[in-house]
């Protein structure tokens, strides 16, 4: 059962029109739009300023990009949930089911998919973003400047990353899931909504507030974030905004906090949700699917 769950997830999450859609295609929306409508204004900085701008910028757009990819493409792992409740019941009580095997299923069926979207994400936003800085604004930068400070360990750091924001999302969406199983699921659809909300707040207040370091560090989301552009610049601290100060020959990133306790407080966050869900999947019984339009 295990591993047929895990290749069902897999096949599941790379095949599915509508996890395609919102996972890749609306993606690469923002994509362009951060590329060629939200750069207007850029300021044009004397070199090496003008680079690590751009590096900065793009890297923001990559943890933005990484941060919402999988509260779009993860939904419809949560209404799988919805729609085996009567196997899970069954597989639970007379087959050899323990919540702790489902859940690392679950876990492990977002491994492959997120790899492949995560390096297709970011390809294209380096890809877009020197179009869009090179040709349609006209700066004279090389590759370089839209690609990570070390553009091959980076890429991999940030290939990681995501991955690890997959599993974070992915434990979040599943104690949602679970608790709307063990209450009424009628709650679902505003349930799967909420992570995508949390991220654009998340990360708004982040570009543009000077947050405590405790409270950056309390936000999972601002920590993927963080983290991500953090690695992106090549730093070891993690800024404490999102936005640099840059005058006509000055840019300064604020340093706030170290890295690995970024990192640490996703892996937290992360044990503490799937701790949270294990329990409730032995309370989850059948529930009709059309509960669901019992609105």
């Amino acid at each position: 059962m295990p591993m047929g769950l895990t290749k069902y997830l897999v096949r599941a999450e790379l095949t599915n029109r509508n996890m395609l859609f919102w996972g890749v295609g609306y993606m690469l929306l923002w994509i362009i739009m951060g590329a060629f409508l939200f750069t207007k204004g850029f300021p044009k900085l004397p070199q090496p300023y003008m680079d690590e701008a751009v590096r900065l910028y793009t890297g923001d757009w990559t943890a933005l990009i990484i941060a919402y990819e999988p509260s779009g493409v993860l939904i419809g792992l949560l209404f799988m949930l919805v729609y085996q409740t009567a196997g899970m019941a069954y597989l639970r009580r007379y087959g050899r089911l323990t919540p702790t095997k489902f859940i690392t299923s679950y876990y492990l069926g977002m491994v492959i998919p997120s790899l492949v979207l995560s390096l297709l994400l970011v390809t294209s936003t380096i890809a877009i973003f020197y179009v869009g800085f090179r040709y349609y604004l006209g700066f004279d930068i090389p590759l370089s400047a839209v690609l990570p400070k070390d553009p091959v360990l980076g890429i991999a750091k940030v290939i990681g990353l995501s991955l690890l924001t997959f599993l974070f999302m992915g434990s979040l969406l599943f104690l949602l899931g679970v608790a709307s199983l063990n209450a009424s699921l009628r709650q679902v659809y505003r349930m799967s909504m909420i992570p995508m909300f949390i991220v654009f707040i998340s990360y708004f207040m982040y570009l543009y507030l000077k947050l405590p370091n405790w409270a950056i560090l309390l936000n999972p989301f601002m920590g993927i974030m963080g983290t991500i552009a953090t690695v992106y610049m090549g730093l070891n601290h993690m800024p404490s905004r999102l936005v640099v100060t840059t005058s006509s020959n000055y840019m300064e990133i604020s340093k706030a906090i170290p890295l690995t306790y970024g990192i640490a407080s996703i892996i937290i966050w992360t044990v503490v949700f799937t701790a949270l869900a294990i329990p409730l999947i032995t309370r989850v019984r059948y529930r009709p699917p059309e509960e669901i339009r019992e609105f």
